[in-house]
């Protein structure tokens, strides 16, 4: 398990449940988006906290782990860990729209995204090496929760100033 991976795992966990709740209110009628940003709220806390510290704290884990040797793979990890963080974004609005049953749109945005995220990933790492594909990365990553958010926006609604707000309140938080 990497330490993105690690990251990720409490989220792993909380998933199912905001997705099953997510669905119940949107069979209701329910508002949505008061309890998509309650779901965004939590999960952004936990995750972007875990992000900065491992971030942060990238050079003295991967000496622990690995030995001095692997040092210049800490920038690497701190940058992959800024991607963690908006890969999460992307994935929150997965959920969403897995809740509400528009699977579809979610299958157009990874038509988009992942062509560029191959292509990306090629050009940068030809480019730049380790630290060109892990830039692609981060790249594709922001790309993906902007078109994502974007699409959630679409399906429910724009709640912007809301949604903003608690990003940025989740990233406060984790400083």
């Amino acid at each position: 398990v990497t330490g993105v991976q690690t990251c990720a795992l409490p989220i792993c966990a909380i998933m199912p449940v905001a997705q099953s709740n997510l669905a119940r209110t949107h069979r209701g009628s329910g508002d949505l988006r008061e309890d998509y940003l309650a779901v965004l709220d939590y999960t952004t806390v936990i995750s972007f906290s875990a992000y900065a510290v491992l971030g942060v704290l990238s050079l003295p884990i991967i000496r622990l782990l690995f030995g001095d040797q692997w040092d210049v793979a800490a920038p690497i990890a701190s940058l992959l860990c800024v991607g963690g963080a908006g890969s999460l974004l992307s994935g929150v609005n997965g959920i969403l729209l897995t809740s509400i049953g528009k699977t579809r749109v979610q299958f157009i945005m990874n038509l988009f995204v992942q062509p560029l995220k191959l292509a990306l990933v090629i050009y940068f790492t030809l480019m730049f090496g380790l630290k060109g594909t892990a830039l692609a990365l981060v790249t594709v990553a922001f790309v993906s929760a902007v078109v994502s958010t974007v699409a959630v926006f679409n399906q429910i609604g724009w709640f912007g100033a809301a949604y903003f707000r608690s990003v940025a309140k989740s990233t406060m938080r984790s400083e």
